[in-house]
């Protein structure tokens, strides 16, 4: 099984389009096809994003995301990357880095490819939710 880190635009937009890529891979993750690794920093992220009156998210549909994520996701550690925070072009997605290195997961899922540059990222695959679907046998 593989071990993922979901960024927050991945659980939003599975959240926003139903039965669109990043819902197929919520999906798998509360299938248990996929290892979802959690931290409390995530998901105070998660809940944050998700409250934004913007997105129009009903608050019962996100409790209950949020409590099925915590009761899937495996809790670990992150671990601070050599060099720092440094080159990246949004240091508040770090955070999702630092967990994928620390618990040294196979894929961080993300719609946002360009905030984790290639030479950053170590053994850790950034992949986006078809990326995903189309290494998975669905």
């Amino acid at each position: 099984m593989h071990r993922v880190v979901l960024d927050t635009n991945v659980v939003l937009s599975a959240m926003l389009t139903n039965f669109g890529p990043a819902a197929v891979v919520l999906g798998l993750v509360f299938g248990r096809r996929l290892e979802l690794v959690i931290d409390e920093l995530v998901l105070d992220e998660y809940e944050e994003v998700l409250s934004r009156p913007r997105f129009g998210i009903d608050p019962h549909d996100r409790s209950i995301i949020l409590e099925r994520l915590r009761r899937v996701g495996q809790v670990h550690s992150p671990q601070a990357l050599p060099g720092g925070r440094k080159g990246f072009p949004d240091p508040a997605d770090v955070m999702f880095l630092e967990l994928a290195t620390g618990a040294r997961v196979d894929w961080l899922v993300t719609r946002n490819l360009k905030h984790f540059p290639t030479q950053r990222c170590g053994n850790i695959a950034v992949l986006t939710p078809e990326q995903v679907i189309g290494k998975i046998d669905v």
